[in-house]
């Protein structure tokens, strides 16, 4: 594949992607608790919908809860961009995967959340899987920065 690598990612630019998507995880999590503080997950009662739009309403409940839709981006972001990156191991655009798709599962989780009027158990599932995506992109971010400073280049055969 000659044109492969023609739009390179350098190691630090997919180190400041990373960051910036963990970044926007985190404020995502943060205001996930105002959404179980303020019932904003009920901003929508007819998910994934938001009355005859996919957009919200401009009140702050429906603002709330679509805001903690943007971590997509940044995992998608973050993967698209490990896959650019020359001599990235495969481990790393693995795990970039892994949180983008985790973040993907968020919003059919966050349906269901809304769909049980918030129970309980279904806040706490979809909080358990934002902590895993949370996890995936610390990973991802400690892979982006040995990518960056050069270390540890694989001595040993994989198995």
């Amino acid at each position: 594949m000659p044109g492969r690598w023609q739009h390179e990612v350098s190691s630090r630019r997919f180190l400041q992607l990373a960051l910036v998507s963990l970044a926007t995880l985190l404020a995502v999590i943060v205001s996930g608790a105002f959404v179980r503080l303020t019932g904003s997950g009920l901003g929508c009662e007819d998910w994934p919908n938001c009355g005859n739009t996919v957009l919200p309403a401009t009140g702050g409940h429906a603002l709330i809860e679509f805001g903690n839709r943007v971590g997509i981006v940044g995992t998608l972001v973050a993967w698209l961009a490990s896959r650019r990156v020359r001599d990235l191991p495969r481990r790393a655009r693995r795990l970039a995967l892994a949180a983008f798709l985790g973040t993907v599962a968020q919003a059919p989780l966050g349906g269901i959340t809304v769909l049980l009027d918030l129970h309980p158990l279904a806040v706490m599932s979809h909080f358990l899987l934002a902590l895993t995506v949370l996890a995936l992109s610390v990973a991802v971010v400690f892979e982006a920065w040995i990518a960056h400073a050069g270390l540890a280049a694989q001595s040993a055969p994989s198995w």
